[in-house]
Order: C-alpha cells, then sequence, then structure tokens
C-alpha cells in the first residue's frame, strides 16, 4: 500500500490479473521544477508617487 508519492525510475505495484509484482517506468504528469533561490526579484525598492518626501524623513 502506498500511503504517499514517491519519485524514482521504477514504479512497482502488484497485479491481480496476472497474481504478479509488475515493474514499470514513472511517468510523472507534470514536468520537475527547478527553484531559483537566488531571484533577481529580491530587493526591488518602489518608489510610490507622492512617496518621496516620507522616505528623506
Amino acid at each position: 500500500r502506498k500511503d504517499f508519492p514517491l519519485t524514482g525510475f521504477v514504479e512497482v505495484r502488484w497485479d491481480n490479473e496476472e497474481k504478479r509484482v509488475v515493474y514499470e517506468p514513472v511517468r510523472l504528469p507534470q514536468e520537475f521544477r527547478r527553484f531559483d533561490f537566488l531571484s533577481p526579484w529580491e530587493g526591488t525598492d518602489y518608489v510610490l508617487p507622492g512617496d518621496e518626501k516620507a522616505k528623506g524623513s
């Protein structure tokens, strides 16, 4: 019984019709995502209109 998903190269399951263990290649419905933690979006300072005076105080 598989209670949680595992990612590997081979899926192992029991086939009731053939009464044997079946090994099949894993097919993922969605591509594996790569996360870029050194993103250029970090640390940007936006100046809002009318906010110039608040920054100088």
